[in-house]
Protein backbone atom coordinates (compact mmCIF):
# COMPACT_ATOMS: atom_id res chain seq x y z
CA UNK A 1 0.00 0.00 0.00
CA UNK A 2 2.86 2.35 0.74
CA UNK A 3 4.64 1.68 -2.75
CA UNK A 4 0.69 2.55 -4.06
CA UNK A 5 1.18 5.84 -2.19
CA UNK A 6 4.70 6.97 -3.25
CA UNK A 7 4.13 5.92 -6.97
CA UNK A 8 0.44 7.87 -7.21
CA UNK A 9 -0.05 10.32 -4.76
CA UNK A 10 -4.04 10.65 -6.50
CA UNK A 11 -5.17 7.36 -5.38
CA UNK A 12 -4.78 8.41 -1.99
CA UNK A 13 -6.76 11.43 -3.33
CA UNK A 14 -9.96 9.35 -4.48
CA UNK A 15 -9.68 7.00 -1.66
CA UNK A 16 -10.08 9.99 1.33
CA UNK A 17 -13.02 11.65 -1.58
CA UNK A 18 -14.64 8.01 -0.92
CA UNK A 19 -14.35 7.98 2.62
CA UNK A 20 -16.07 11.65 3.02
CA UNK A 21 -18.94 10.80 0.66
CA UNK A 22 -19.43 7.68 3.17
CA UNK A 23 -19.17 10.53 5.65
CA UNK A 24 -22.05 12.54 4.42
CA UNK A 25 -24.01 9.65 3.92
CA UNK A 26 -23.46 8.41 7.55
CA UNK A 27 -24.43 11.92 8.84
CA UNK A 28 -27.15 12.61 6.74
CA UNK A 29 -30.33 11.18 5.49
CA UNK A 30 -31.87 11.59 2.18
CA UNK A 31 -35.34 10.51 0.80
CA UNK A 32 -35.07 9.90 -2.78
CA UNK A 33 -39.10 9.05 -3.29
CA UNK A 34 -40.90 11.24 -5.34
CA UNK A 35 -44.18 13.00 -4.13
CA UNK A 36 -46.68 12.05 -6.85
CA UNK A 37 -49.10 15.09 -5.95
CA UNK A 38 -45.96 17.19 -7.25
CA UNK A 39 -46.42 16.99 -10.89
CA UNK A 40 -45.69 19.96 -13.77
CA UNK A 41 -42.91 22.37 -13.23
CA UNK A 42 -43.39 22.80 -9.58
CA UNK A 43 -40.34 23.27 -7.52
CA UNK A 44 -39.63 19.95 -6.00
CA UNK A 45 -39.77 19.95 -2.37
CA UNK A 46 -37.06 17.68 -0.27
CA UNK A 47 -38.15 16.29 2.56
CA UNK A 48 -35.20 15.93 4.50
CA UNK A 49 -34.89 14.55 8.04
CA UNK A 50 -32.59 13.90 10.62
CA UNK A 51 -32.28 9.88 11.42
CA UNK A 52 -31.45 8.44 14.78
CA UNK A 53 -28.44 5.75 14.35
CA UNK A 54 -30.22 2.69 13.33
CA UNK A 55 -32.65 4.52 11.02
CA UNK A 56 -29.03 6.35 9.47
CA UNK A 57 -27.02 3.49 10.30
CA UNK A 58 -29.74 1.50 7.68
CA UNK A 59 -30.11 4.32 5.38
CA UNK A 60 -26.13 4.13 4.89
CA UNK A 61 -26.13 0.67 4.15
CA UNK A 62 -28.75 1.45 1.22
CA UNK A 63 -26.37 4.05 -0.15
CA UNK A 64 -23.58 1.46 0.30
CA UNK A 65 -25.72 -1.33 -1.41
CA UNK A 66 -26.69 0.80 -4.42
CA UNK A 67 -23.30 2.68 -5.03
CA UNK A 68 -20.51 1.12 -3.05
CA UNK A 69 -20.55 -1.92 -5.60
CA UNK A 70 -19.90 0.14 -8.30
CA UNK A 71 -17.66 2.28 -6.98
CA UNK A 72 -15.72 -0.28 -5.31
CA UNK A 73 -15.72 -2.56 -8.37
CA UNK A 74 -14.35 0.68 -9.98
CA UNK A 75 -11.45 1.11 -7.37
CA UNK A 76 -10.62 -2.16 -6.76
CA UNK A 77 -10.17 -2.39 -10.78
CA UNK A 78 -8.13 0.78 -11.07
CA UNK A 79 -6.11 -0.59 -7.71
CA UNK A 80 -5.30 -3.63 -9.64
CA UNK A 81 -4.04 -1.75 -12.75
CA UNK A 82 -2.16 0.54 -10.53
CA UNK A 83 -0.91 -2.30 -8.53
CA UNK A 84 0.24 -3.98 -12.07
CA UNK A 85 1.77 -0.73 -13.30
CA UNK A 86 3.32 0.03 -10.46
CA UNK A 87 5.19 -3.55 -9.92
CA UNK A 88 6.25 -2.99 -13.25
CA UNK A 89 7.94 0.43 -12.31
CA UNK A 90 9.78 -0.70 -9.03
CA UNK A 91 11.17 -3.97 -11.31
CA UNK A 92 12.53 -1.21 -13.72
CA UNK A 93 13.42 1.29 -10.57
CA UNK A 94 14.27 -1.12 -8.02
CA UNK A 95 17.63 0.81 -7.70
CA UNK A 96 16.21 3.74 -7.30
CA UNK A 97 13.49 3.01 -5.12
CA UNK A 98 16.52 1.46 -2.50
CA UNK A 99 17.97 4.88 -2.64
CA UNK A 100 15.07 6.88 -2.39
CA UNK A 101 12.60 4.47 -0.40
CA UNK A 102 13.38 6.20 3.37
CA UNK A 103 13.05 9.65 2.02
CA UNK A 104 9.58 8.90 0.04
CA UNK A 105 8.56 7.20 2.99
CA UNK A 106 8.92 9.48 5.41
CA UNK A 107 7.61 12.62 2.83
CA UNK A 108 4.54 10.23 2.40
CA UNK A 109 3.92 10.22 6.32
CA UNK A 110 4.46 13.34 6.78
CA UNK A 111 2.05 14.42 3.58
CA UNK A 112 -0.34 11.88 4.84
CA UNK A 113 -0.24 13.36 8.55
CA UNK A 114 -1.00 16.59 7.26
CA UNK A 115 -3.53 15.90 4.96
CA UNK A 116 -5.25 13.23 7.67
CA UNK A 117 -5.27 17.08 9.63
CA UNK A 118 -6.58 19.06 7.20
CA UNK A 119 -9.02 16.16 6.09
CA UNK A 120 -10.22 15.91 9.65
CA UNK A 121 -10.81 19.91 10.26
CA UNK A 122 -11.99 20.13 6.72
CA UNK A 123 -14.30 16.88 7.63
CA UNK A 124 -15.40 19.02 11.52
CA UNK A 125 -16.31 21.71 9.27
CA UNK A 126 -18.24 20.06 6.19
CA UNK A 127 -20.21 18.37 9.11
CA UNK A 128 -21.08 21.22 10.49
CA UNK A 129 -22.08 22.55 7.47
CA UNK A 130 -23.88 19.45 6.18
CA UNK A 131 -25.76 19.22 8.91
CA UNK A 132 -27.09 22.96 8.26
CA UNK A 133 -27.24 22.43 4.21
CA UNK A 134 -28.14 18.61 4.35
CA UNK A 135 -32.11 19.13 4.75
CA UNK A 136 -32.04 21.85 1.62
CA UNK A 137 -29.10 20.05 -0.59
CA UNK A 138 -29.02 16.22 -0.07
CA UNK A 139 -30.77 15.83 -3.55
CA UNK A 140 -28.13 17.68 -5.26
CA UNK A 141 -25.49 16.22 -3.62
CA UNK A 142 -26.88 12.85 -4.55
CA UNK A 143 -26.87 14.12 -8.31
CA UNK A 144 -23.99 15.60 -8.11
CA UNK A 145 -22.55 12.73 -6.16
CA UNK A 146 -23.96 10.53 -9.00
CA UNK A 147 -21.93 12.91 -11.66
CA UNK A 148 -19.08 13.08 -9.48
CA UNK A 149 -18.65 8.93 -9.58
CA UNK A 150 -19.24 8.91 -12.88
CA UNK A 151 -17.09 11.47 -14.11
CA UNK A 152 -14.68 10.04 -11.75
CA UNK A 153 -15.18 6.56 -13.46
CA UNK A 154 -14.64 8.51 -16.87
CA UNK A 155 -11.30 10.17 -15.30
CA UNK A 156 -10.13 6.89 -14.47
CA UNK A 157 -10.81 4.92 -17.47
CA UNK A 158 -8.88 7.99 -19.14
CA UNK A 159 -6.07 7.63 -16.55
CA UNK A 160 -6.22 3.74 -16.90
CA UNK A 161 -6.04 4.39 -21.27
CA UNK A 162 -3.30 6.82 -20.53
CA UNK A 163 -1.27 4.93 -18.67
CA UNK A 164 -1.59 1.68 -20.90
CA UNK A 165 -0.87 3.83 -23.63
CA UNK A 166 2.51 5.37 -21.74
CA UNK A 167 3.15 1.77 -20.45
CA UNK A 168 2.75 0.61 -24.57
CA UNK A 169 5.05 3.39 -25.29
CA UNK A 170 7.31 2.74 -22.61
CA UNK A 171 7.49 -0.99 -23.60
CA UNK A 172 7.90 -0.17 -27.13
CA UNK A 173 10.74 2.36 -26.59
CA UNK A 174 12.25 -0.64 -24.18
CA UNK A 175 12.15 -3.32 -26.99
CA UNK A 176 13.74 -0.39 -29.19
CA UNK A 177 16.60 0.48 -26.76
CA UNK A 178 16.98 -3.55 -26.41
CA UNK A 179 17.16 -3.80 -30.06
CA UNK A 180 19.59 -1.31 -30.27
CA UNK A 181 21.24 -2.29 -26.88
CA UNK A 182 21.50 -5.96 -28.68
CA UNK A 183 23.59 -4.22 -32.08
CA UNK A 184 25.67 -1.66 -30.68
CA UNK A 185 26.60 -5.33 -28.53
CA UNK A 186 26.75 -7.24 -32.09
CA UNK A 187 29.27 -4.26 -33.50
CA UNK A 188 31.07 -4.41 -30.18
CA UNK A 189 31.62 -8.10 -30.51
CA UNK A 190 32.03 -7.82 -34.15
CA UNK A 191 34.99 -5.27 -33.71
CA UNK A 192 36.46 -7.54 -30.62
CA UNK A 193 36.63 -10.24 -33.22
CA UNK A 194 37.95 -8.05 -35.85
CA UNK A 195 40.41 -6.67 -33.36
CA UNK A 196 41.30 -10.56 -31.78
CA UNK A 197 41.66 -11.24 -35.59
CA UNK A 198 44.39 -8.90 -36.43
CA UNK A 199 45.74 -9.18 -32.98
CA UNK A 200 46.61 -12.98 -33.58
CA UNK A 201 47.85 -12.61 -36.83
CA UNK A 202 49.93 -9.70 -35.82
CA UNK A 203 51.12 -12.41 -33.24
CA UNK A 204 51.41 -15.08 -36.09
CA UNK A 205 53.50 -13.00 -37.68
CA UNK A 206 55.95 -11.69 -34.73
CA UNK A 207 56.14 -15.63 -33.74
CA UNK A 208 57.15 -16.24 -37.83
CA UNK A 209 59.57 -13.57 -37.55
CA UNK A 210 61.26 -14.46 -34.50
CA UNK A 211 61.71 -17.59 -35.88
CA UNK A 212 63.04 -16.83 -38.66
CA UNK A 213 65.07 -14.64 -36.92
CA UNK A 214 66.26 -17.44 -34.96
CA UNK A 215 66.91 -19.52 -37.52
CA UNK A 216 68.96 -17.05 -39.23
CA UNK A 217 70.67 -16.36 -36.17
CA UNK A 218 71.52 -20.12 -35.47
CA UNK A 219 72.94 -20.25 -39.14
CA UNK A 220 75.04 -16.93 -38.51
CA UNK A 221 76.20 -19.22 -35.30
CA UNK A 222 76.50 -22.03 -37.11
CA UNK A 223 78.66 -20.65 -39.85
CA UNK A 224 80.73 -18.70 -36.99
CA UNK A 225 81.13 -22.24 -35.37
CA UNK A 226 81.91 -23.99 -38.62
CA UNK A 227 84.36 -21.31 -39.29
CA UNK A 228 85.39 -21.15 -36.45
CA UNK A 229 86.66 -24.95 -36.16
CA UNK A 230 87.74 -24.56 -39.87
CA UNK A 231 90.21 -21.88 -38.25
CA UNK A 232 90.79 -23.79 -35.32
CA UNK A 233 91.83 -26.74 -37.13
CA UNK A 234 93.97 -24.88 -39.93
CA UNK A 235 96.26 -23.50 -37.07
CA UNK A 236 95.95 -27.05 -35.61
CA UNK A 237 97.08 -28.07 -38.57
CA UNK A 238 99.30 -25.27 -39.08
CA UNK A 239 101.00 -25.75 -35.43
CA UNK A 240 101.50 -29.51 -36.19
CA UNK A 241 103.26 -28.85 -39.71
CA UNK A 242 105.29 -26.24 -37.39
CA UNK A 243 105.67 -28.50 -34.19
CA UNK A 244 107.00 -30.92 -37.29
CA UNK A 245 109.42 -28.74 -38.87
CA UNK A 246 110.60 -28.30 -35.84
CA UNK A 247 110.98 -31.31 -34.82
CA UNK A 248 112.44 -32.39 -37.91
CA UNK A 249 114.63 -29.41 -36.97
CA UNK A 250 115.37 -30.41 -33.54
CA UNK A 251 115.99 -33.57 -35.28
CA UNK A 252 118.58 -32.30 -37.84
CA UNK A 253 120.32 -30.45 -34.72
CA UNK A 254 120.52 -33.24 -32.72
CA UNK A 255 121.56 -35.45 -35.48
CA UNK A 256 124.11 -32.73 -36.52
CA UNK A 257 125.01 -32.70 -33.03
CA UNK A 258 125.28 -36.24 -32.54
CA UNK A 259 127.44 -36.30 -35.56
CA UNK A 260 129.56 -33.60 -34.59
CA UNK A 261 130.47 -35.37 -31.26
CA UNK A 262 130.23 -38.91 -33.19
CA UNK A 263 133.52 -36.96 -35.29
CA UNK A 264 134.63 -35.23 -31.89
CA UNK A 265 134.34 -38.45 -30.67
CA UNK A 266 136.55 -40.28 -33.21
CA UNK A 267 138.78 -37.75 -33.67
CA UNK A 268 139.38 -38.03 -30.08
CA UNK A 269 139.39 -41.58 -29.88
CA UNK A 270 141.89 -41.69 -32.60
CA UNK A 271 144.07 -39.16 -30.72
CA UNK A 272 143.50 -41.67 -27.29
CA UNK A 273 144.03 -44.72 -29.59
CA UNK A 274 147.20 -42.81 -30.68
CA UNK A 275 148.48 -41.37 -27.34
CA UNK A 276 147.62 -44.85 -25.74
CA UNK A 277 150.32 -46.95 -28.68
CA UNK A 278 152.59 -43.98 -27.99
CA UNK A 279 151.81 -44.44 -24.05
CA UNK A 280 152.21 -48.06 -24.88
CA UNK A 281 155.05 -48.19 -26.54
CA UNK A 282 156.75 -46.06 -23.65
CA UNK A 283 155.36 -48.56 -21.42
CA UNK A 284 156.51 -51.04 -23.25
CA UNK A 285 159.79 -49.69 -22.94
CA UNK A 286 159.87 -48.73 -19.65
CA UNK A 287 158.32 -52.21 -18.44
CA UNK A 288 161.33 -53.74 -20.30
CA UNK A 289 163.43 -51.69 -18.85
CA UNK A 290 162.00 -52.17 -15.40
CA UNK A 291 161.87 -56.29 -15.78
CA UNK A 292 165.40 -56.10 -16.84
CA UNK A 293 165.65 -54.28 -13.82
CA UNK A 294 163.53 -56.61 -11.93
CA UNK A 295 165.04 -59.57 -13.12
CA UNK A 296 168.62 -57.94 -11.83
CA UNK A 297 167.13 -57.72 -8.39
CA UNK A 298 165.46 -60.77 -8.46
CA UNK A 299 168.51 -62.18 -9.17
CA UNK A 300 170.30 -60.23 -6.58
CA UNK A 301 167.80 -61.55 -4.02
CA UNK A 302 168.09 -65.17 -5.49
CA UNK A 303 171.96 -65.03 -4.69
CA UNK A 304 171.35 -62.96 -1.69
CA UNK A 305 168.83 -66.15 -0.75
CA UNK A 306 170.82 -68.55 -1.46
CA UNK A 307 173.61 -67.18 0.27
CA UNK A 308 171.64 -66.70 3.19
CA UNK A 309 170.18 -70.36 3.09
CA UNK A 310 174.06 -71.55 3.03
CA UNK A 311 174.92 -68.86 5.91
CA UNK A 312 173.65 -69.50 9.79
CA UNK A 313 169.97 -68.41 10.11
CA UNK A 314 169.97 -64.92 11.74
CA UNK A 315 166.65 -63.01 12.73
CA UNK A 316 165.73 -59.68 11.14
CA UNK A 317 163.13 -57.24 10.25
CA UNK A 318 160.12 -58.04 8.49
CA UNK A 319 159.85 -56.98 4.63
CA UNK A 320 156.84 -55.66 2.82
CA UNK A 321 154.87 -57.07 -0.06
CA UNK A 322 152.55 -55.62 -2.97
CA UNK A 323 152.78 -54.35 -6.13
CA UNK A 324 156.01 -52.84 -7.68
CA UNK A 325 155.85 -49.34 -8.80
CA UNK A 326 156.14 -50.39 -12.41
CA UNK A 327 153.19 -52.62 -11.75
CA UNK A 328 151.07 -49.74 -10.09
CA UNK A 329 151.72 -47.99 -12.99
CA UNK A 330 150.56 -49.98 -15.08
CA UNK A 331 147.56 -50.68 -13.32
CA UNK A 332 147.04 -46.94 -13.35
CA UNK A 333 147.62 -46.58 -17.13
CA UNK A 334 144.56 -49.20 -17.65
CA UNK A 335 142.28 -47.78 -15.40
CA UNK A 336 142.78 -44.33 -17.81
CA UNK A 337 142.28 -46.12 -20.77
CA UNK A 338 139.07 -47.90 -19.38
CA UNK A 339 138.00 -44.17 -18.08
CA UNK A 340 138.42 -42.91 -21.72
CA UNK A 341 136.43 -45.96 -23.49
CA UNK A 342 133.72 -45.00 -21.31
CA UNK A 343 133.95 -41.26 -21.28
CA UNK A 344 132.95 -42.03 -25.31
CA UNK A 345 129.96 -43.98 -24.86
CA UNK A 346 128.80 -41.13 -21.90
CA UNK A 347 126.29 -38.13 -23.01
CA UNK A 348 125.05 -35.80 -20.19
CA UNK A 349 121.79 -35.48 -19.02
CA UNK A 350 120.03 -32.23 -19.70
CA UNK A 351 120.62 -29.70 -17.44
CA UNK A 352 123.03 -31.62 -15.63
CA UNK A 353 125.88 -29.53 -13.28
CA UNK A 354 129.58 -30.60 -14.66
CA UNK A 355 132.10 -31.82 -11.43
CA UNK A 356 130.26 -34.75 -10.43
CA UNK A 357 131.63 -38.73 -9.86
CA UNK A 358 130.50 -42.17 -8.98
CA UNK A 359 132.41 -45.21 -7.98
CA UNK A 360 131.57 -48.83 -9.11
CA UNK A 361 132.48 -51.84 -7.34
CA UNK A 362 133.46 -54.30 -11.38
CA UNK A 363 134.27 -57.74 -12.07
CA UNK A 364 135.46 -58.27 -15.70
CA UNK A 365 136.99 -61.50 -17.80
CA UNK A 366 140.15 -61.99 -19.31
CA UNK A 367 138.60 -60.31 -22.36
CA UNK A 368 137.57 -57.44 -20.60
CA UNK A 369 133.53 -58.31 -20.70
CA UNK A 370 131.74 -57.15 -17.75
CA UNK A 371 130.43 -60.26 -15.23
CA UNK A 372 126.52 -59.54 -15.49
CA UNK A 373 124.99 -58.56 -12.17
CA UNK A 374 128.71 -57.82 -10.60
CA UNK A 375 128.33 -54.14 -11.20
CA UNK A 376 127.96 -52.20 -7.37
CA UNK A 377 127.50 -48.74 -6.84
CA UNK A 378 129.89 -48.22 -4.08
CA UNK A 379 129.26 -43.77 -4.20
CA UNK A 380 126.56 -42.13 -5.77
CA UNK A 381 127.01 -38.37 -7.19
CA UNK A 382 123.79 -37.43 -5.61
CA UNK A 383 122.38 -37.38 -9.03
CA UNK A 384 120.52 -40.46 -9.94
CA UNK A 385 120.20 -39.45 -13.92
CA UNK A 386 123.97 -38.59 -13.77
CA UNK A 387 124.24 -42.35 -12.02
CA UNK A 388 122.57 -44.24 -14.38
CA UNK A 389 123.98 -42.24 -17.38
CA UNK A 390 127.29 -43.09 -16.21
CA UNK A 391 126.33 -46.94 -15.86
CA UNK A 392 125.15 -47.48 -19.51
CA UNK A 393 128.25 -45.76 -20.77
CA UNK A 394 130.04 -48.37 -18.75
CA UNK A 395 128.01 -51.63 -20.46
CA UNK A 396 128.39 -49.77 -24.07
CA UNK A 397 131.95 -49.52 -23.18
CA UNK A 398 132.19 -53.40 -22.99
CA UNK A 399 134.74 -55.19 -23.78
CA UNK A 400 136.62 -52.99 -21.70
CA UNK A 401 140.79 -52.59 -22.40
CA UNK A 402 142.25 -54.83 -19.66
CA UNK A 403 146.12 -56.24 -19.05
CA UNK A 404 146.89 -59.51 -19.84
CA UNK A 405 148.96 -62.00 -17.75
CA UNK A 406 149.54 -61.50 -13.95
CA UNK A 407 148.69 -58.19 -14.14
CA UNK A 408 144.69 -58.84 -15.15
CA UNK A 409 144.41 -60.04 -11.17
CA UNK A 410 144.23 -56.67 -10.44
CA UNK A 411 140.86 -56.07 -12.79
CA UNK A 412 139.19 -58.96 -12.07
CA UNK A 413 137.06 -56.98 -8.88
CA UNK A 414 138.20 -53.28 -8.92
CA UNK A 415 137.01 -50.29 -8.22
CA UNK A 416 135.95 -48.00 -11.35
CA UNK A 417 135.55 -44.21 -10.64
CA UNK A 418 133.37 -42.13 -13.34
CA UNK A 419 134.64 -38.59 -14.00
CA UNK A 420 133.05 -37.04 -16.98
Amino acid sequence: MLQILRRDPGALYWSLGLHLLFALLLFVGVRFTQDASNGGDRPRVVQASVLGDPALSARVQEVRERLDPEARAEAERRAAEEAARLEAERRAAAEAARREAERQAAAARAEAERRAAEEAARREAERRAAEEAARREAERQAAAARAEAERQAAAARAEAERRAAEEAARREAERRAAAEAARREAERQAAAARAEAERRAAEEAARREAERRAAAEAARREAERQAAAARAEAERRAAEEAARREAERRAAEEAARREAERQAAAARQERIEREAEQMAELERQRFEDEIAREAERLEAEAAETETARRSPPVVAGGGGGGLSSAEQRQVDYYKGVIGDRVRQHFAYPPGMSEGLSVEFEVRVTSAGYIVPGSVAMQRSSGTPAFDQAALAALWRAEPLPVPSGALFDQFREFTFTFRP
